[in-house]
C-alpha cells in the first residue's frame, strides 16, 4: 500500500445557476447586452428579436425576444457580483467583478481578440481589515454611483472601499497606466461617529451633488423571540463622499426602523429617495419629505411601532425578495415564492409618496437576481429554477373601473418548451379610493387611479438550470438499441440522475454525456469508405394536386457509397435497393457527390465530373489538371475541385429555359489562378460579416461617445433624449436646490425624468423597443477558403477570385486569426523558426450555423488528428479597402480525437501488420436538421457531434458507444425522418435517429422532468430498473403540538386573514419509471404530519440469516414538532414487488410492499448496509440490525458524535460523516458481531458528503465540507502522526469552488472507442468519484499514478505563469484549501486542477513545445496522459 494517494479533479459540466446579472453595453454602444455570472463563469448574451425582417416598432413591441449567447469566459474565482460602468472616454461599458473575500477585477471587452482584458486589480484582504476574524466573512457588496463618479465595495461587514473614477486618463495619468480609477481609500464605518455596525445593505442615492451612500444597518441585533424586549433596531445613515478631500460626513440619519429590514433600492429622479423592503413591510424614505410605510401582512402589527398603513389589497412576505425599477415611479418586485408584483408609488402634488399600489402581475421562478435589459424587458436570474427573460407590456387602462383579480393557481411553464408564452392575470381591484391630491387652488386635478399602468408579463426566453444538484445517483438509460447492447457488456451503459430545483421549480434531471443513437436498421456492406445522400427530382405528375403542397421535398432518393475502387448507388424509397443501371460512374471511386441547383446531382471522380438529373446523365466533364482529383466542395451554384498537386478548378451551374443545365468552368484571372492548395472549401455567406470597409465613413465604435450622455440607470431611450432645460421650475427637486446638480458641476446636461404623475409624459414599453438586435436579410456571397502547403489560410472572393484574407501558420492554433497583410507587426508572436516539425492541415470545412446562419465556424483537421475550431467575428477597425473586416477566434473544445499512441507503438513492436486505413478522407460532415439540430459531425476514431444550441452556444457531445465511425451523412426518409446514417469499423451501415426524449443543445444531452415540488432523494434499483424519489410539498402549519398525559395534542391556531402562516413540508415517496419519466400510479406512500425523511437508500440485506441478499428501500425519518416534543424517528423498509399491471397501464407492474415500519428511540438520521446487515444512525449512536421475521434485531452498537447525516460502506467498513466532527471509519466483525471504530479525523469539520476512493490496493476516504473543499484521507497505522492508526491522515485536498452534497463512485471505463484493445488491468481496479455541485456543475476525482501525477503537476505549475488568466485571477489561490480556523498543518495538495491542465490543449504548437521542453518531456507525452484520463472517465 502506498503512503500517498494522488488524483485529478476536473469539472466536466459547467455551473448553470445564475448568481448575479447586469445589463450594459459591454460589446458595443449599439446594443444592450446581458452579463450573467454562474459560479466561476462569466457569460455574455444579447437580446434579439424573432421577427428579424421588420423594423416597425409596433411589430417589434409584440414580437418575441430571444437570448443569443455571445461569449463565455472561465475564471479561477467565483464571481460574487457584477456591475457595469461607463468611462467618459470609452464607447463601451466596463465591468467590475467582485470576488471573495475582498477582490475587484475591472475588465473590458477587447474587439481585437474578442476577449476580455483586465484594466486594474484591487485587493483588500489585509489582516488589519478583518477585525481579527479568520473566516465567516460577509460577501463583498459592490455598488456604482449612478452619476459615474466612483464605485464602492463593502468588505468584512464594516469596511467601505471607495474607488474614485478618473475624469480623463490623458490628463490625470499621463503615464501608461490603464486603470480607470484613482487611488482608492478605505472608510472604517465602525469607527465613525455614528458607529455603523452590522450593515444590512448599501445603495448610492440619485440627485446629490456628491456621491451619497445610503447605509441600512442594525447596530444591536434582535430576533422575533425578543421583540417584546427590543424592537425597531434598524437605522439608516447617508454619508456624502468628498472624493478630493476624502471626508465623509453623515448628512441624513433615521432611527427605529423595523428589525426585519433586508434590502434597499434607490428610486430614480425626479422622485428620488430610497425604498426599503422589510420582511413584512415596505418603507419609502426621502430626506426632503416625510417617510411613508405600508405593512403587507399583519405580522408587522406587533413587530414594530414605526407608523405604517396596512396594504389591504395584498398579503405577502418580502424576505429574500428582489426588485428593480422599470420607471421613475414603478418597481418590479419578485418574491421568494416566485410571484411578480408591480408596485407603483402614488404621489401627491408636493411629490411626496402618499400610497403604494401593488399589482400582482404573474408567477415565475424563485429569483436570485433581477435586472432590466433595455426597455420593456426584465431578466430574472435564478439558482433554483430556469432563469427567465420576461417582456412586459401595458394593459388597456382606458376604463376607470379595474376588474377584480382572480386568485387562481400560479402560471406554470412547460420545461420542455422554454419559449411557451405565459400571461399575467388581471389587475387587483382597488378596494379603497386613493386620497385626493393635495393641490393649491386646482380642484380639477386628475385622479391617481387613471395614472396607474398595469402590465402583462410574458416569457420570451429561458435559460435551463439543473441547479441545485442535491442528491445524485447512477441509473441505466431506458432506451438503448439492441444493436448497441452487446457493446455495453464490459462497461455498463449509465446515466447520471440528480435532484434539481426547489418548490414549484423542483425537478429531476437525467444527464447523458454521450450520444446514443436510436438505430432503425442495420446492413452489412464491406469496404465502404464514404457515403453521400442526394435528393432526386420530384415526379409531380404522380402526385395528386391536393397533396403537392404537403409534399416533403427534402426526402433523400439515392444513397451513394464510395468504395476503394468502385461506387455503389442505392435507391431509397420505402425500402433500399441497388440500382443496376444509372448515369452514375460506378467503376471508380467517388470523391464527392451532392445536390446542385433545385433537382440536379453532381458526381466527382478522380478523372471527371458528371451532372445528372435523377439517374439520367446530362453532362460528363473530363478533368485534366495535371493529376487526379482528391477533394471537392459544393456550394450551390458553384463547384470546386482540387487535384493531388494542389490545382484548383471552379465550375458554375447555369440553367436556362428550354434546355438542360450545364456546368461551366470559370476562369480564374485573380489570385487563385497560380495558387497551390493543400485543402479548399467553398462557403456561401448570408450573415453579412464578410464585408469590406467603407473608406468614406469611419467606424462608429471608434468614435468618442458624447460626454453629455452619462449612462445612469438606463430606464428608457425616450428618457435619455430629454434635455435638461425641459424641466419646468415647479419640478425642481428640493434636494437639487439644497445640493445642486452633480452634472452641472462638470458642465454636462443631465438626462431628466418626467414625473410619475404626469400622464402625458409617462413611459410605456409600447414605444420603447430600443437595444434589441434586428438582423437583416443579406444577399448571399460566395468565398473560397484554402490552405497552402506552407499552412497559410487564404480567403478568395467569387467570382473575381481576389485574395481578401490571409493568415499565416494556420496550423499552429493561434488564439486569433488576423489578416497578416493588414498588420504591421505580428501580435501573436509568430516564431521565426519552428522548434519541431508541425503537422499540416488535412481537411478544411467552413459552415454557417444558427437559425439565420449568423454564426460562421471554421473547422480544420490536422495530420496528427488535432481539431481546430474557429468562430468568425466582425472586426470593423480594419481599414484596408480590399481586405475583409473579419477575424477568427479559436473555440476551446478540449477534445483529443486521436488514437492512443501507446497502442500503435505496441502494435508495431509486436511485429503486427499496420492497421489498414479504415476512415474516409473526409471526416468533417456538416448536417442540417437532424432531429431539429444543425451542426458538424466529426467522424473517425473518436466521433463527436458539434451542435449549435438555440441560444447560439456550440455544444460538443461524444458518440463513442459504437467505437469508430468511418463516414456519416444526413438521411431523411419516410422510415427515418430527419435521421442520419453511418458506417462503423465493422462495415455495418446503421440508419439511425437522435432520441427525441433528450435535449441536445445543453452542455450534456439531458432531460429535465418537472416535478413541481421539491425532490430530496433519488435512488435507482438495478433489480427492478425503477427510480425511488422522495419529495415534499409545503403546507401551511396552523397547528401547535403540546404534550399532555404523554400524548401529543394538536391545537388549532386562528389568526386574521392577513396573517402569513409558516410552511411545513409534507413528505412522500413514490416510484418513477425511466421509460416515460413519470410517477408509477399506485406507488405513492405519504408520511405523517411533521415527519421528515432524512435518508433514503437502496439496501442490500440478507433476510432471515440467508447468504443471498436482496434489495430493499430503506427510509430514515424524524418527527420534528417543537422543543416540548421529544424528537423520535422511524426506520421503514419497503420491497418493490411485481404484480399484474392494470389494463392499458403496463408500467403499473411495480408496487411497494411494506416490510418494516417502527418507531425508534431517537431520530433516525442515516442508513446503510454492511455484510447483509442494516446500519442505522439513531440519535448519537450507530446500530447494526439483522433483518429476521420482518423485524429488526439489534446486533451491535457504538456511540458516535453529534449528528451523522451520511454513511457509505465497502465490505465490512462503514464511512460516516458528522455535521460537525468530520469523518470516522467503523468496522463490523461478523464473526464477533462487534462494531468498532477504526480511525477518525480529530479536527472539527462540517462535512457535507463522503465516499471511498479506490486506487488498486489503496483505499482513500473522500469528504467535502462547508468551505467547498474536497479532501482525501487514508488509514496509515505505521505513520507516527496517526497515533497507531487512530487518527486519519489527510493526504490530498483542493478547493472546488462550490458546495457538494452528494458523491457517487464507478469503475473506470475499460473500452477505448478508438481501438479494440482495452486499458491495462491497473485501470480495472481504479474507480472514479463523481460529484455534483449546488451551482449545477458536475465533476470527478480520478486517482493517478505517481508518475502521471508528477508530470501533470509540473505542467500545472508552469501554466500558473505561462498563460494569461481571465480577470488576472490566480488559479493556485483559487484551489487553495480554505478552513474556518487556522490549523497547525500545511495543505497536502496532491490533487491536480484538471480545469487548468486541460488549458494546455488550447495553447499554440510553439507554446506546447516550449512548455514541454522546460519539463524535459514532449507535448505528445502530456497529451497522451490527458487522453487516457479522458477516455477512462467518459461515463454516461
Amino acid at each position: 500500500m502506498s503512503s500517498s494517494i494522488y488524483g485529478l479533479v476536473k469539472t466536466v459540466h459547467q455551473p448553470v445557476a445564475v448568481d448575479a446579472c447586469c445589463s450594459c453595453q459591454f460589446l458595443s454602444n449599439k446594443e444592450e447586452d446581458l452579463v450573467i455570472a454562474s459560479g466561476n463563469w462569466l457569460k455574455v448574451y444579447r437580446v434579439v428579436s424573432d421577427d428579424m425582417t421588420t423594423t416597425d416598432s409596433t411589430i417589434l413591441a409584440t414580437s418575441r425576444h430571444k437570448l443569443e449567447h455571445i461569449m463565455s469566459y472561465h475564471m479561477f474565482g467565483n464571481i460574487i457580483s457584477v456591475k457595469s460602468l461607463r468611462l467618459p472616454w470609452n464607447c463601451r461599458d466596463i465591468l467590475l467583478l467582485s470576488f471573495k473575500d475582498a477582490k475587484i477585477s475591472v475588465v473590458e471587452y477587447d474587439p481585437h481578440t474578442r476577449d476580455i482584458v483586465t484594466l486594474s486589480l484591487h485587493y483588500f484582504e489585509e489582516d488589519e481589515l478583518k477585525s481579527g476574524l479568520y473566516s465567516n466573512f460577509k460577501k463583498p457588496v459592490l455598488r456604482v454611483d449612478p452619476d459615474l463618479r466612483c464605485a464602492a465595495m463593502l468588505v468584512y461587514g464594516c469596511q467601505l472601499v471607495v474607488l474614485p473614477l478618473k475624469k480623463d486618463v490623458a490628463v490625470d495619468d499621463p503615464s501608461s497606466s490603464k486603470s480607470p480609477f484613482a487611488p482608492s481609500y478605505i472608510i472604517s464605518l465602525s469607527k465613525m461617529e455614528e458607529k455603523i455596525h452590522n450593515i444590512v445593505d448599501v445603495q448610492f442615492l440619485q440627485g446629490y451633488y456628491e456621491p451619497t451612500l445610503f447605509i441600512l444597518y442594525e447596530p444591536i441585533k434582535t430576533w422575533a423571540g425578543r421583540l417584546p424586549v427590543r424592537r425597531d433596531t434598524c437605522k439608516i445613515a447617508a454619508i456624502s463622499l468628498n472624493l478630493l478631500e476624502k471626508v465623509h460626513p453623515v448628512i441624513w440619519s433615521l432611527d427605529n426602523l423595523p428589525f426585519d429590514c433586508q434590502k434597499s433600492l434607490a428610486i430614480p429622479k425626479p422622485i428620488g429617495g430610497v425604498l426599503v423592503l422589510a420582511a413584512t413591510s415596505v418603507i419609502y424614505l426621502n430626506q426632503s419629505v416625510p417617510p411613508y410605510a405600508a405593512s403587507v401582512t399583519s405580522l408587522s402589527n406587533n413587530a414594530t411601532v414605526f407608523p405604517m398603513k396596512p396594504q389591504e389589497s395584498i398579503v405577502l412576505t418580502l424576505d429574500n425578495a428582489h426588485c428593480c425599477s422599470i420607471s421613475s415611479d414603478q418597481v418590479v418586485i419578485s418574491t421568494k415564492a416566485g410571484e411578480i408584483y408591480v408596485m407603483t408609488l402614488c404621489l401627491d402634488s408636493m411629490r411626496a409618496v402618499k400610497k403604494f399600489h401593488f399589482d400582482k402581475a404573474a408567477s415565475s421562478v424563485l429569483p436570485s437576481c433581477i435586472c432590466t435589459v433595455g426597455d420593456g424587458i426584465i431578466f430574472l436570474g435564478s439558482r433554483l429554477g430556469n432563469s427567465l427573460l420576461l417582456k412586459y407590456t401595458p394593459t388597456d387602462t382606458d376604463t376607470k373601473a379595474v376588474p377584480v383579480r382572480s386568485q387562481g393557481e400560479a402560471i406554470e411553464k412547460d420545461q420542455a418548451q422554454p419559449s411557451q408564452d405565459w400571461l399575467a392575470k388581471d389587475a387587483v381591484e382597488l378596494e379603497n379610493e386613493l386620497e385626493e391630491l393635495e393641490v393649491y387652488g386646482n380642484t380639477e386635478a386628475p385622479s391617481s387611479e387613471d395614472k396607474i399602468i398595469q402590465y402583462t408579463f410574458q416569457v420570451s426566453d429561458s435559460l435551463i438550470n439543473i441547479a441545485p444538484c442535491g442528491r445524485i445517483t447512477l441509473g441505466e438509460p431506458a432506451f438503448l438499441s439492441e444493436e448497441l447492447a452487446p457493446l455495453c457488456q464490459v462497461d455498463l451503459d449509465l446515466e447520471l440522475v440528480t435532484t434539481s430545483g426547489y418548490g414549484k421549480n423542483g425537478a429531476l434531471t437525467f444527464l447523458q454525456r454521450s450520444v446514443r443513437p436510436q438505430i432503425v436498421t442495420t446492413f452489412q456492406l464491406a469496404d465502404v469508405r464514404a457515403v453521400w445522400t442526394v435528393k432526386g427530382p420530384l415526379n409531380a405528375e404522380d402526385v395528386e394536386e391536393s397533396q403537392r403542397e404537403s409534399l416533403d421535398t427534402d426526402m433523400h432518393s439515392y444513397l451513394i457509397l464510395g468504395k476503394e475502387d468502385s461506387t455503389m448507388v442505392l435507391q431509397t424509397t420505402d425500402d433500399i435497393s441497388e440500382l443496376d443501371h444509372s448515369g452514375f460512374n460506378t467503376q471508380t471511386y467517388t470523391v464527392f457527390a451532392g445536390n446542385i441547383g433545385e433537382c440536379y446531382t453532381v458526381q466527382v471522380t478522380a478523372k471527371g465530373i458528371r451532372l445528372l438529373y435523377g439517374v439520367t446523365q446530362l453532362q460528363n466533364i473530363p478533368v485534366e489538371i495535371g493529376s487526379s482529383i482528391t477533394h471537392a466542395s459544393l456550394c450551390d451554384p458553384y463547384l470546386m475541385v482540387v487535384s493531388e498537386l494542389g490545382a484548383v478548378m471552379l465550375l458554375q451551374l447555369k440553367e436556362s429555359e428550354g434546355s438542360d443545365a450545364r456546368l461551366t468552368v470559370l476562369k480564374q484571372p485573380g489570385d487563385l489562378e497560380h495558387m497551390v492548395a493543400n485543402t479548399a472549401c467553398l462557403y456561401r455567406d448570408v450573415s453579412g460579416m464578410f464585408t469590406f470597409p467603407d473608406v468614406s465613413t469611419s467606424s462608429q465604435d471608434t468614435a468618442k461617445p458624447p460626454a453629455t450622455l452619462p449612462r445612469t440607470t438606463r430606464l428608457s431611450s425616450s428618457i435619455m433624449e430629454e434635455k435638461a432645460g425641459d424641466i419646468s421650475q415647479e419640478e425642481v427637486d428640493e434636494d437639487e436646490l439644497l445640493y445642486g446638480d452633480s452634472e452641472m458641476n462638470i458642465s454636462q446636461p443631465e438626462p431628466t425624468l418626467k414625473t410619475g404623475t404626469d400622464e402625458q409624459h409617462r413611459e410605456t414599453p409600447a414605444n420603447r423597443v430600443a437595444n434589441v438586435i434586428l438582423r437583416k436579410e443579406h444577399e448571399p456571397t460566395f468565398w473560397v477558403f484554402t490552405t497552402t502547403r506552407d499552412n497559410t489560410l487564404q480567403i478568395f472572393s467569387i467570382p473575381d477570385c481576389k485574395l481578401v484574407f490571409s493568415a499565416k501558420q494556420f496550423n499552429s492554433g493561434y488564439k486569433v486569426l488576423f489578416d497578416a497583410d493588414c498588420e504591421s507587426t505580428n501580435k501573436q508572436g509568430e516564431p521565426k523558426s519552428l522548434p519541431t516539425a508541425m503537422s499540416s492541415i488535412e481537411e478544411l470545412l467552413v459552415t454557417a450555423l444558427g437559425q439565420k446562419k449568423h454564426k460562421v465556424y471554421l473547422f480544420a483537421r490536422t495530420t496528427n488528428s488535432m481539431l481546430l475550431v474557429y468562430e468568425a467575428f466582425p472586426y470593423t477597425e480594419q481599414t484596408h479597402a480590399e481586405k475583409l473586416q473579419l477575424r477568427f477566434r479559436r473555440f476551446t473544445h478540449n477534445l483529443i480525437l486521436r488514437e492512443r499512441r501507446r497502442v500503435a507503438r505496441k502494435r508495431q513492436a509486436d511485429g503486427a501488420e499496420v492497421e489498414p486505413k479504415l476512415y474516409a478522407k473526409q471526416l468533417l460532415h456538416p448536417f442540417e436538421n437532424i432531429g431539429g439540430y444543425t451542426g458538424v459531425f466529426i467522424a473517425g476514431p473518436y466521433p463527436h457531434w458539434f451542435i449549435l444550441s438555440s441560444k447560439g452556444e456550440l455544444r460538443c457531445h461524444p458518440m463513442g458507444i459504437d467505437n469508430g465511425i468511418v463516414c456519416m451523412a444526413n438521411f431523411h426518409n419516410i422510415n427515418c425522418p430527419r435521421g442520419f446514417l453511418y458506417f462503423n469499423k465493422q462495415d455495418e451501415l446503421r440508419i439511425s435517429i437522435l432520441p427525441a426524449h433528450l435535449t441536445y443543445d445543453q452542455q450534456w444531452p439531458s432531460r429535465k422532468v418537472p416535478l413541481k415540488t421539491t425532490a430530496h432523494f433519488v435512488r435507482y434499483d438495478p433489480e427492478t430498473k425503477v427510480y425511488v424519489v422522495v419529495c415534499s410539498t409545503p403546507e401551511p402549519c396552523k397547528k401547535l403540538v403540546k404534550i399532555e398525559n404523554d400524548e401529543k395534542q394538536f391545537l388549532e391556531l386562528e389568526r386574521d386573514e392577513r396573517f402569513v402562516y409558516p410552511m411545513q413540508d409534507r413528505y412522500y415517496i413514490q416510484l418513477l419509471s425511466p421509460i416515460n419519466c413519470d410517477f408509477i400510479p399506485g406507488t405513492r406512500v405519504d408520511l405523517g404530519e411533521g415527519q421528515s425523511i432524512t435518508s433514503a437508500e437502496i439496501l442490500s440485506l440478507a433476510m432471515d440469516g440467508q447468504q443471498l441478499t436482496k434489495n430493499f428501500i430503506g427510509l430514515a425519518t424524524n418527527n420534528s414538532f417543537n422543543e416540548e416534543v421529544t424528537a423520535k424517528g422511524q426506520i421503514m423498509l419497503y420491497d418493490i414487488i411485481e404484480v399484474v399491471p392494470e389494463p392499458g397501464q403496463p408500467l403499473t407492474k411495480n408496487k411497494l410492499k411494506e416490510i418494516y415500519c417502527k418507531e425508534q428511540k431517537g431520530p433516525v438520521t442515516s442508513l446503510t448496509h454492511v455484510e447483509g446487515m442494516l446500519v442505522a444512525a439513531i440519535g448519537q449512536k450507530v446500530y447494526v440490525f439483522e433483518v429476521k421475521d420482518n423485524d429488526l434485531l439489534g446486533a451491535s452498537f457504538i456511540d458516535s458524535h453529534l449528528y451523522i447525516h451520511q454513511m457509505v460502506s465497502v465490505k465490512n467498513l462503514v464511512l460516516i460523516a458528522d455535521i460537525q466532527m468530520s469523518i470516522s471509519i467503523l468496522r463490523y466483525q461478523v464473526e464477533h458481531r462487534v462494531l468498532s471504530i477504526v480511525s477518525r479525523d480529530m479536527k472539527p469539520q462540517e462535512v457535507y458528503a463522503v465516499e471511498f476512493a479506490v486506487d488498486n490496493t489503496n483505499l482513500g476516504f473522500v469528504a467535502t465540507d462547508r468551505e467547498q473543499n474536497l479532501s482525501i484521507y487514508m488509514y496509515q497505522p505505521d505513520s507516527v502522526h496517526s497515533s497507531g492508526g487512530t487518527i486519519l491522515m489527510k493526504k490530498a485536498d483542493i478547493n472546488l469552488g462550490a458546495c457538494v452534497n452528494s458523491l457517487c463512485r464507478v469503475r473506470c471505463k475499460l473500452n477505448d472507442p478508438t481501438t479494440s484493445r482495452q486499458f491495462s488491468s491497473a485501470i480495472e481496479k481504479r474507480h472514479v468519484t463523481y460529484f455534483a455541485t449546488v451551482d449545477g456543475g458536475v465533476g470527478y476525482m480520478l486517482p493517478l499514478t505517481e508518475r502521471v501525477y508528477r508530470r501533470l503537476d509540473m505542467t500545472q505549475k508552469l501554466l500558473y505563469t505561462s498563460i494569461q488568466h481571465t480577470a488576472s485571477l490566480n488559479p493556485k489561490t483559487f484551489r487553495s484549501v480554505r478552513t474556518q480556523n487556522k490549523l497547525l498543518q500545511n495543505s497536502q495538495h496532491n490533487l491536480i486542477d484538471g480545469d487548468l491542465v486541460w488549458k494546455y490543449l488550447g495553447l499554440t504548437h510553439d507554446e506546447q513545445t516550449t512548455l514541454a521542453k522546460r519539463m524535459g518531456t514532449t507535448p505528445d507525452q502530456i497529451i497522451e496522459d490527458l487522453l487516457e484520463i479522458d477516455r477512462i472517465t467518459t461515463h454516461f
